[in-house]
């Protein structure tokens, strides 16, 4: 970045007036045109959230995967914050990646175990029988972790 150190002699009726008097120095920064312009941060190289599917068909609003606000109890009956009953979860892996291994766990039984799975924009997974048991999302790309997290479902009275 180029600076240009700029000094001020004024008198001191433009002193009182607030601005800069004599032996006053004013540092001004300026921009070089050729410097390279701020690039944003680079999106994160893979992204992961899941939605309750109702019934009806519709697509619940909040990310049931990463807020951890959302009360998760007895979704099959409408129960918790869901909006309806359901029983189904859309999984959406987004960004581009290649080699990952996809494994989700509905409980204690696998739900989804996919390998070699290359990403180039959205990958839209239907997990079903959902709701009373955790859900384990687990993604790897050659053996190290990419994603892990938990769907915290939960039925009981």
């Amino acid at each position: 970045m180029l600076s240009i150190l700029l000094i001020c002699s004024c008198n001191d009726a433009e002193k009182q007036a607030g601005k800069a008097s004599k032996g006053d120095t004013l540092k001004t920064k300026v921009n070089d045109s050729s410097l390279s312009a701020i690039t944003p941060p680079a999106p994160p190289a893979l992204k992961v959230v899941a939605h309750l599917i109702y019934e009806d068909g519709t697509i619940s609003k909040v990310d049931v995967l990463n807020d951890k606000s959302v009360a998760l109890w007895n979704v099959i009956i409408g129960g918790g914050d869901a909006e309806k009953h359901t029983d189904k979860v859309q999984l959406t892996l987004s960004g581009s990646l290649d080699s990952l291994s996809v494994l989700v766990k509905n409980g204690k039984k696998i739900a989804l175990n996919e390998k070699n799975v290359a990403l180039s924009g959205d990958k839209i997974y239907q997990l079903t029988n959902t709701g009373c048991e955790e859900v384990i999302v687990d993604i790897q790309r050659n053996k190290v972790v990419q994603y892990h997290d938990t769907i915290p479902f939960r039925c009981g009275e």
